[in-house]
């Protein structure tokens, strides 16, 4: 299975592999959960503070997708993260206040 990214920034695991390659949905679950699961510590926000965050992306002019990108910056520094890692530095701008955003060279 090949997991890339889009333009986004987001992972992109294939929906439906042709046979014989398709996962079942045990084995799909296993590959995420080895690769992204285990050993991380998952951080969510108070309920309130998404509405907070979605009203500050407002004010700042940002829309859509990039509004993922708010949310994924304040859960870096929720989680007192220094860097946080992207293929698309521009989606967080402005930066998440203590985080070091960083675009790996291509």
């Amino acid at each position: 299975m090949t997991i890339t990214m889009d333009q986004a920034g987001r992972l992109v695991i294939p929906a439906e592999l042709p046979l014989p390659h398709r996962l079942s949905a045990a084995d799909a679950w296993m590959v995420i959960k080895a690769n992204f699961v285990d050993g991380a510590t998952v951080v969510t926000l108070a309920a309130g503070r998404y509405a907070d965050l979605l009203e500050r992306a407002a004010r700042l002019q940002i829309a859509g997708g990039r509004t993922d990108d708010v949310i994924i910056g304040e859960c870096a520094r929720e989680a007192k993260a220094d860097v946080l890692l992207t293929f698309i530095r521009r989606h967080f701008d402005p930066p998440p206040i203590g985080v070091t955003v960083v675009e790996p060279a291509r």
